[in-house]
């Protein structure tokens, strides 16, 4: 079985405004360890509550993390370094994307 969930206690390390004890290297293993988790599933964050890990309360939650997430990222290249491997995640990202760059006109 795969516990990969019920052992990864916690994923404010993707939130672009992350205040924890972790910094440098150290924060960016945690980023990588947590974007396995919510990423297969079409994440880019989670809500935590009670000490476990859920999926974002809302689609419209799910849409500010995933603009905050692609504003902080500051690139299409890095943003697609980070979550490429993750279909549920690109998909997602295409569609903001377009509608960012193209119909709101803010470069990414």
């Amino acid at each position: 079985m795969d516990n990969t969930i019920t052992t990864y206690w916690n994923c404010d390390v993707l939130n672009p405004d992350y205040t924890g004890s972790l910094t440098g290297e150290a924060l960016e293993e945690q980023r990588v360890e947590a974007r396995a988790v919510t990423g297969r599933f079409g994440f880019v964050m989670g809500d935590e509550w009670g000490g476990g890990l859920f999926t974002p309360y809302d689609t419209q939650r799910d849409l500010e993390c995933f603009v905050k997430v692609i504003l902080a990222t500051g690139s299409d290249e890095v943003f697609r370094e980070q979550w490429g491997t993750y279909p549920l995640v690109m998909e997602k990202y295409e569609v903001l994307y377009e509608i960012i760059t193209e119909k709101l006109g803010v470069e990414l």
